[in-house]
């Protein structure tokens, strides 16, 4: 599902404590991007790993990639490990 601009803030973040750790990339990205006014979220990944992150010109915001062994807070341009692009990953 599409993110949605964030109607009650508080209401929101109930529920985004209510999900952690689950969804957490993605709520955060949310969140920031209330909170700036501006941006682009970004469904992709870091390390081949689904993950969401906020886009602002050329550079990105991640709070969230140290659940994936990346640092806890990283604003730069997108580079590798992070892509636009979401890897299929198969169970085999």
């Amino acid at each position: 599902m599409d993110y949605n601009p964030v109607a009650n803030i508080e209401s929101f973040l109930d529920w985004a404590k209510d999900q952690f750790p689950k969804l957490n990339c993605g709520l955060t990205a949310v969140y920031l991007k209330h909170h700036l006014g501006t941006g682009q979220i970004i469904k992709g990944s870091y390390n081949k790993e689904h993950h969401t992150f906020l886009e602002i010109g050329d550079n990105i915001i991640d709070i969230t990639a140290d659940q994936f062994g990346g640092p806890k807070i990283y604003v730069g341009p997108l580079k590798l490990p992070w892509s636009r692009q979401v890897y299929q990953t198969f169970d085999t």
